[in-house]
C-alpha cells in the first residue's frame, strides 16, 4: 500500500470546476473534487503537487484563476511529467510530449486527494 504524504495542489476553476492548471486544452486535464481522489488521465504522466505551501501559493498568485487546496498524495516513482502526444503517434516516434521544467518544490503523484482551499 502507498503511504500518503501531505502536500498542496493548485488548480484552476473553469465553468465552475477545479481542474488541472498548466495543462493544454484536453490533452491531460483532470478534474478535481475535494474529497475524492484523483489519477492521471491514461497515457499521461503523473499528477503535480507542492511540498510547501509558500511556493503553491507563489506560483498560484500569478493567474486569477488558480487556487491552492491542501491535499493529501502518493508519490510517484516517475522523474518528468509528461502528456499523451497524437502527433508522436503518428510520427511513431515516442508515444508522449514532456512538459516543461517543473517549479521549486514540486513532487510527483499517482494519486491526489483535495482537501480544503487554502484562504
Amino acid at each position: 500500500m502507498s503511504k500518503w504524504k501531505d502536500g498542496y495542489k493548485v488548480v484552476e476553476l473553469c465553468d465552475g470546476k477545479y481542474i488541472s492548471c498548466m495543462t493544454q486544452e484536453d490533452q491531460a486535464v483532470v478534474t478535481y473534487m475535494v474529497g475524492t481522489v484523483s489519477v492521471p488521465r491514461e497515457g499521461a504522466g503523473p499528477l503535480c503537487v507542492f511540498t510547501a505551501e509558500d511556493v503553491a501559493r507563489h506560483f498560484a498568485e500569478v493567474f486569477a484563476d488558480f487556487s491552492v487546496f491542501t491535499c493529501r498524495y502518493t508519490e510517484s516513482r516517475a522523474k518528468h511529467v509528461w502528456f499523451p502526444c497524437k502527433q508522436c503517434y503518428i510520427r511513431r516516434s515516442r508515444m508522449w510530449e514532456p512538459l516543461a521544467e517543473l517549479p521549486h518544490k514540486t513532487a510527483l503523484a499517482t494519486q491526489v486527494l483535495l482537501l480544503e482551499e487554502v484562504k
